[in-house]
């Protein structure tokens, strides 16, 4: 699916108020239950994850299938200059990519040549490239609710 036949923002959501018209209301009664719940538990150091593009994340097998996606294990994370916006960024890009990349050994190409077993692993999920439209904004909805859910 080319990027200029995705779906935009403003279609997904006209979509679900065509389609679902109870499922905002009921997505937005879930968010306030979880930030209300979050705001008092969560650590104010905590800071979000820092961004990483598509391109820089190595994928490997895949380990899952589901309805509307796929989720890939993460080989390596290689990052490219070019995605940091400043200082500050470009350290906890770098701390959390040797996060992801699980040790400091690195073969020439930068690949992680980690052996242990016991070394975390880490995923992607992404949608499907072959959903018709109306799937793929379902698929949307679900990756968004997920991840709140997983942030809580």
């Amino acid at each position: 699916q080319s990027l200029s036949s995705a779906p935009q923002s403003s279609s997904v959501l006209d979509y679900v108020k065509r389609e679902h018209p109870t499922f905002l209301q009921h997505y937005y009664e879930i968010m306030t239950s979880l930030k209300n719940t979050n705001s008092s538990s969560r650590d104010a150091s905590s800071s979000p994850l820092p961004a990483l593009a598509f391109q820089e994340i190595i994928l490997g097998e895949i380990v899952g299938k589901g309805g509307f996606s796929f989720v890939h294990e993460i080989k390596h994370v290689k990052l490219q200059e070019v995605y940091d916006t400043g200082n500050e960024e470009a350290k906890a890009r770098a701390e959390f990519a040797a996060i992801l990349n699980n040790d400091e050994t690195s073969n020439n190409e930068g690949m992680n040549t980690n052996t242990n077993n016991n070394a975390k692993k880490f995923v992607l999920k992404t949608l499907r490239p072959d959903l018709p439209e109306d799937e793929h904004n379902k698929g949307i909805i679900d990756l968004a609710v997920e991840a709140q859910f997983l942030s809580a």
